[in-house]
């Protein structure tokens, strides 16, 4: 059993069930149709479908990212695994420099919004978990 990525997978699967609860509590109920951009595909009531499945979206792939790291951990990667688990844990990576680069302007949202603290985690998590 690979620990490293048992805590990774954990990490995502409460960072799915976060995302979600949060966009269905406070994002997603206050966001007014008409309030919002009219863009090529419709009006402001189209543009919030698509921040819904945007949101929802986000949840489900983090999500299925806690699944697999959870079952990937349960015997050896294999190097086809290994690169896996280094997508993944790259992919959090650029997430967290993304995180970094938006709020540049304002650092102290960091203290806000710290998600990005488990971004950190579930990269270096994956790094390490890649080469067990």
């Amino acid at each position: 059993m690979n620990a490293f990525l048992v805590a990774a997978g954990v990490i995502s699967i409460l960072m799915a069930a976060g995302h979600t609860t949060i966009g269905a509590r406070w994002v997603l109920p206050r966001l007014a149709d008409e309030s919002l951009p009219h863009s090529p595909f419709g009006g402001g009531a189209m543009t919030s479908v698509f921040i819904r499945v945007t949101w929802h979206v986000v949840g489900i792939m983090l999500l299925t990212v806690g699944v697999v790291l959870s079952v990937l951990a349960r015997g050896s990667l294999g190097a086809d695994g290994a690169v896996a688990v280094r997508g993944v844990g790259a992919m959090f990576a650029a997430s967290t420099l993304m995180v970094l680069w938006l709020v540049r302007r304002r650092p102290l949202d960091l203290l806000r919004a710290p998600m990005w603290v488990l971004f950190v985690a579930e990269a270096g998590l994956c790094g390490v978990g890649a080469s067990r």
